[in-house]
């Protein structure tokens, strides 16, 4: 398994092939890479991409879709928070989730 306790997926093109191959097995792992404030900003910038790539292709659970929301509304950098915009507009997300995403960003903004 590419995700174990000890190992994360941390290099970036391990990361675009899966999420070029749409594998659903890995997401919990790029999510550990998203969420890991102590990773890179490379890395979690790929796990961002890696998930719209998974999600766009098949539908992610809503803790998935709720942990890249997140990242909008965070302080990460600029880069990060638009690699998670971007992944967002990839995924098959609903009428409702959509809408979500776009208010979550219309009030960071300030419009």
């Amino acid at each position: 398994s590419l995700v174990g306790s000890e190992m994360c997926i941390r290099d970036r093109p391990a990361m675009a092939a899966l999420g070029t191959i749409g594998n659903t097995g890995a997401v919990d792992g790029i999510l550990a890479v998203l969420s890991n404030g102590d990773a890179t900003e490379a890395a979690r910038i790929a796990a961002a991409d890696a998930l719209g790539s998974i999600g766009s292709k098949t539908g992610l659970s809503e803790n998935v879709q709720a942990a890249v929301r997140e990242l909008l509304g965070s302080d990460a950098s600029l880069d990060l928070r638009s690699a998670a915009a971007r992944s967002l507009g990839r995924m098959q997300l609903g009428g409702t989730a959509r809408a979500d995403v776009l208010n979550s960003v219309r009030t960071r903004v300030g419009q």
